[in-house]
């Protein structure tokens, strides 16, 4: 299965917070990538881990996500897969 766009952002881990009134807000982390200033050195692309409050298409990738941890069990083929009669 191909994987979805922007499915490397989300790292698939997710947690809940309180909002105002009591409303619960699901939040989802994500890697987000910048480039550290020439003034520093040796430019480089930096990687940082943020939170932020989920959007409704980031319920599709975080089913993806957990979709990729399940193991796969391939269907055996053979005589455990058939039905003895009952003759």
């Amino acid at each position: 299965m191909p994987s979805p766009p922007n499915a490397d952002r989300i790292t698939g881990q997710t947690r809940y917070r309180s909002g105002w009134f009591g409303k619960l807000i699901l939040q989802v982390e994500e890697n987000v990538s910048f480039y550290r200033p020439v003034s520093s050195g040796n430019p480089s692309r930096m990687v940082e881990t943020r939170w932020r409050d989920a959007r409704r298409g980031d319920l599709y990738l975080i089913e993806w996500h957990e979709r990729q941890k399940q193991p796969r069990v391939m269907p055996t083929t053979g005589s455990a897969g058939k039905r003895r009669s009952a003759a």
